[in-house]
């Protein structure tokens, strides 16, 4: 079968990011709803709520929140088109993690826009181990490129010889950064909550996708893809509703206090192993 455009690429990833997003918010609200006896009802409230929210004056929502609820959207999109899906990645032939930590850096921009200067601590302490993450697989395979990343060694997944940087690719992303935006985003109304909204379930798909593609191996081709993010992204939505929302400092030092020693100890294995196989 012939190898389809990056525009085509870009827009097959993008319809599933956001189909698969819509997916992470039917079923929170089934969770929601879970004894009540209305779980079937329940699953299409968020649509519900969209259409209303889409009714909303725009004049509700500062412009500052609309941009960085628009900036919360377009971080996970940046994300997934980095991955080489079914053809090549409209950012480039061969992308390499950079792009992750511009997506990143977007994010925190909207967050920015949305909470202000208290999410800058979180930011910090947040995405320094999820660096630290990203390189333990570039470390193992000697490479930044996406595409060598996803290869893996030896043949077998590379979240067999780092197991903490695929669970902290995965919490990280997909967890706490949506937590760091959640009470900001409960206070907006009419379109910037409706995209920022939208950008914290995307961005558990996004997180999802990252972790599948590089540290499972789950590739190459879409469908096989698709499958892995939509479960472990179901598992992070269960999982998440295991614990309590921590507010911005708690995240600030659950970064410095556990996370960045976790990432620090992975990376220096992963060297150690990578020096050993030489």
């Amino acid at each position: 079968m012939a190898e389809i455009g990056p525009v085509v690429a870009a827009l097959l990833a993008v319809v599933t990011l956001l189909l698969l997003g819509a997916a992470v918010v039917a079923l929170r609200a089934a969770l929601d709803a879970r004894g009540t006896g209305m779980t079937s009802i329940a699953v299409l409230a968020p649509l519900a709520e969209g259409a209303r929210l889409v009714r909303t004056r725009t004049a509700r929502a500062r412009p500052a929140e609309v941009v960085g609820g628009a900036l919360l959207l377009l971080a996970p999109a940046v994300r997934v088109l980095a991955l080489p899906l079914a053809g090549p990645a409209l950012l480039g032939a061969a992308p390499g993690l950079g792009w992750f930590v511009v997506a990143d850096a977007i994010w925190w921009v909207g967050a920015g826009l949305l909470a202000g200067r208290r999410v800058l601590p979180a930011a910090l302490a947040l995405e320094a181990p999820l660096l630290l993450a990203l390189a333990s697989p570039a470390v193992a395979v000697g490479s930044v490129r996406i595409t060598d990343v996803a290869a893996g060694r030896l043949g077998l997944p590379l979240a067999v010889e780092a197991p903490v940087a695929f669970l902290l690719i995965l919490v990280v992303g997909g967890v706490l950064l949506p937590w760091a935006v959640q009470p900001a985003t409960a206070r907006l109304g009419g379109s910037a909550r409706l995209l920022a909204g939208a950008g914290a379930a995307a961005q558990v798909v996004a997180a999802s996708a990252t972790a599948s593609l590089l540290l499972l191996g789950a590739g190459p081709g879409v469908p096989l893809l698709v499958a892995a993010t939509a479960i472990l992204g179901g598992v992070l939505v269960l999982a998440a509703r295991r614990f309590p929302v921590l507010a911005l400092g708690r995240l600030a030092r659950l970064g410095v206090v556990a996370l960045l020693p976790l990432a620090a100890v992975q990376l220096g294995i992963v060297v150690a192993l990578s020096l050993l196989a030489r």
